[in-house]
């Protein structure tokens, strides 16, 4: 279980919170973003926090990113978003895969109906690499259509699960908005290249838009002044496939009632011919049961587990919360309501004394802050949580059957995270000496995994609290579900003595980071680079010494460190690929060529100690220097282990745990999060391919002069045949063919783009 996180503001919005699959959490205050980053667990020290904080300013746009806009005329009814101050009014993170390195980028409303993107650019834990990458708004300005301005206003979004797994790694990603205009409008979001190496350049492109109809109530002087015209509270289920089309159902209040949008997409992830972009059809609008109030609160959606069909939906407002399964329907069908549980009401102000317990309650027009799901380990139950403004939490265990069936069984769980909640309460109560009367207001909450999130703050109850911005404090309160689940009482008494040992165990989005064998990475790494396709044409006047050359070079010297049951093929294959190399690449590779050969016909090739001193020997006679050289005394780089390398001048370098190049320069690497392994940075070598030679800077242009660009020989025209899919090669490197017919041309491509995440323990990367 985590320890609670105090920070220095005060939320200005409800559902602030909002978790991501890498573990960051986002908490929205005033005009500031405050994320929690969680630290690499090989820098984080014994009982230090499993948390490194950092905040941005995310109201201030510049002339590029959103003009300025004058006051509009009383004919268009300005409602002020021009004059905002743009403090937050929501968020939300995307389904990782999107931002820099596969991560997920935050997508932040702000109270000036302007819906931004942020990304880091490098290090997510540095505030100044956080950017804002796309302004979603300017995607929605179409200068034909009527009601522009309204339009432009956005008042609500959701991210959907991401599509197309299949044919793309990471599938394509499709954000919904509310707008003043009465639509729903599905946007696709990509980076600028669209390909495997993020360009920090995103685009939003409008797929579909739906005008919601007014219904017979908005006529009557109660649907005028009661009613928000616009649709709120999104939420989208995850997709369900039946006969080649994906379909969901998008979930939004309007007009005060809940309704359900039926949204198929034809997009098939089976095909590699399937266009880029999906295709959206809307169906009809589906509304749910009439109740006696308004359906004002939010609504989430819970998919169990990924190969579970079993879909809940939970929805609430201040009188009583919903429970619908679509799960155990066909795609066709409607949700289907299960249970509905009301919740605790009183008109006493403060608590309700039941002996001695004392339990808070919540007013019939209390607003609902927040809802989060939560899951067992064991994946047999689901928790639902709901908090109201005035910190009252109620959770409910919703059991299920086999084979994803929902089984209709909900009831009310004892909430450790209201406990702790409590706890906080009687501490700031007991500190200030108000003698009972403190109040405790929740603004959110967040889950993830079997932890759940909630973001509170402490006043008094019987005087004016006033403060300066300095003295703002917010904590963020956690709760977990163990395995073998405890008393809450116990839970809570151990909790101040167990915080520094609790630090030290692995957090929830650690635990899907494993090592692998590391002789096994290094099998399928150099299995894939070896068995890259050799590319036909006349062999080539001018020595070509591109980065794809280098790393076929360096995984066939890698080969001759690697011991294994195919080392004897492996070698073989090596030897090949530098006899075609040099053949084709005017290429001088007599000294690995020979060394390969000499392996092969050896009887101790397989005798770890015999082959390197044999590797070492020839090492020390070689009369000709290889395609490594040191950048500090261009001396030749010798080969010794699959870790590190040194030159002759004795400088020592680390050897990238992909490719097997040294890193011979600073600024060119990047580091997996969870290992701490050592990578060259692809975005840097790649994006010197467009510069010209004298353009570059210094590291991009020796570590990756790219003769294709050269007006030298036939390396340009090879470079646009070498369109080649994988699949045409033999079956070691058939994965690495997963993004498409024409995205990928070279191998130093090809290998960035397959191991976009750590190969040895599935860990992202940060610069």
């Amino acid at each position: 279980m985590l320890s609670n996180v105090q920070l220095n503001f005060i939320p200005t919005a409800y559902n602030c919170l909002a978790w991501s699959k890498d573990g960051e959490l986002a908490v929205g205050a005033g005009e500031f973003i405050h994320i929690l980053v969680p630290a690499p667990s090989h820098s984080r020290k014994s009982g230090s926090e499993p948390w490194t904080t950092v905040h941005f300013r995310v109201n201030a746009f510049t002339h590029s990113e959103w003009p300025v806009l004058e006051p509009a005329s009383f004919q268009h009814f300005s409602i002020g978003e021009e004059q905002s101050t743009s403090t937050v009014a929501a968020l939300s993170w995307s389904p990782p895969g999107l931002a820099k390195h596969r991560r997920s980028v935050l997508a932040v409303l702000t109270s000036n109906l302007l819906l931004s993107l942020w990304s880091s650019i490098s290090d997510p834990k540095d505030s100044k690499t956080w950017k804002r990458v796309l302004v979603i708004n300017r995607a929605l300005n179409v200068p034909e259509a009527p009601n522009l301005r309204q339009r432009r206003r956005i008042r609500a979004m959701s991210w959907a699960e991401p599509l197309g797994q299949k044919t793309s790694k990471w599938g394509r990603f499709i954000l919904a908005v509310a707008n003043d205009n009465d639509e729903l409008i599905f946007i696709l979001i990509s980076n600028g290249q669209g390909g495997p190496v993020p360009a920090n350049q995103y685009n939003a492109e409008v797929l579909q838009s739906i005008l919601l109809d007014h219904d017979e109530e908005m006529a009557s002087a109660s649907g005028v002044f009661g009613a928000r015209h616009f649709a709120e509270h999104l939420a989208w289920a995850p997709w369900k496939t039946e006969q080649q089309r994906h379909a969901t159902l998008l979930t939004h209040t309007y007009n005060g009632k809940r309704r359900h949008l039926r949204v198929i997409s034809c997009f098939d992830d089976h095909l590699e011919t399937s266009p880029r972009t999906p295709n959206i059809e809307l169906n009809e609008l589906i509304s749910t049961p009439e109740t006696s109030s308004r359906d004002l609160g939010f609504a989430l959606w819970h998919k169990q587990s990924d190969s579970d069909t079993t879909l809940t939906l939970v929805t609430s407002n201040s009188e009583e919360i919903k429970f619908f399964d679509w799960g155990s329907h066909s795609a066709t069908k409607d949700p289907s309501q299960f249970e509905n549980r009301r919740l605790a009401a009183d008109d006493n102000r403060w608590s309700q004394s039941l002996g001695s317990n004392v339990e808070p309650v919540i007013y019939p027009w209390e607003p609902i802050s927040g809802l989060a799901f939560c899951s067992e380990p064991s994946q047999t139950a689901t928790y639902a949580y709901l908090a109201t403004h005035l910190s009252h939490i109620e959770a409910f265990r919703i059991l299920f059957k086999d084979q994803g069936r929902a089984f209709h069984n909900v009831t009310p769980y004892q909430s450790t995270l209201q406990r702790h909640m409590l706890q906080c309460r009687d501490d700031f109560d007991h500190e200030n000496d108000l003698g009972g009367f403190s109040v405790m207001k929740t603004w959110g909450l967040a889950s993830f995994d079997n932890h759940v999130a909630a973001c509170i703050t402490l006043q008094p109850g019987d005087m004016i609290h006033y403060i300066i911005p300095s003295q703002e404090q917010a904590t963020i309160v956690f709760a977990c579900h163990s395995a073998n689940l405890r008393r809450s009482e116990e839970i809570l008494t151990e909790v101040k003595t167990t915080q520094a040992k609790v630090r030290d165990e692995m957090l929830p989005w650690e635990k899907s980071c494993k090592l692998k064998n590391i002789t096994d990475v290094h099998a399928d790494i150099l299995g894939n680079v070896l068995a890259y396709p050799h590319r036909p044409g006349p062999p080539k006047t001018k020595t070509d010494v591109s980065l794809s050359n280098r790393i076929l070079c360096a995984a066939a010297c890698a080969s001759m460190f690697l011991w294994d049951e195919e080392r004897s093929q492996r070698l073989h294959t090596a030897e090949q690929t530098l006899r075609h190399l040099e053949n084709t690449n005017n290429l001088e590779l007599r000294f690995e060529i020979e060394t390969l050969s000499l392996l092969q016909a050896s009887s101790l090739s397989h005798d770890h100690q015999a082959t390197v001193a044999l590797i070492e020997i020839r090492e020390k006679n070689r009369t000709q220097e290889g395609l490594e050289i040191c950048s500090i005394c261009k001396q030749g780089i010798q080969w010794e282990n699959l870790i590190d390398a040194r030159c002759t001048g004795g400088h020592e370098f680390i050897r990238c745990a992909l490719t097997f190049l040294p890193i011979t320069e600073p600024g060119i690497s990047k580091f997996c999060v969870k290992c701490n392994r050592q990578y060259l940075n692809e975005h840097i070598l790649l994006q010197a391919i467009g510069k010209p030679l004298e353009e570059r800077a210094s590291s991009a242009e020796r570590i990756a002069t790219i003769s294709s660009e050269n007006s030298e020989g036939h390396v340009g025209n090879e470079e646009k045949q070498g369109t080649v899919m994988v699949e045409s090669t033999t079956t070691p490197a058939k994965d690495l063919g997963g993004q498409g017919r024409n995205q990928i041309s070279s191998l130093a491509s090809l290998i960035f783009s397959h191991y976009d995440l750590c190969p040895y323990c599935g860990g992202k990367f940060i610069d």
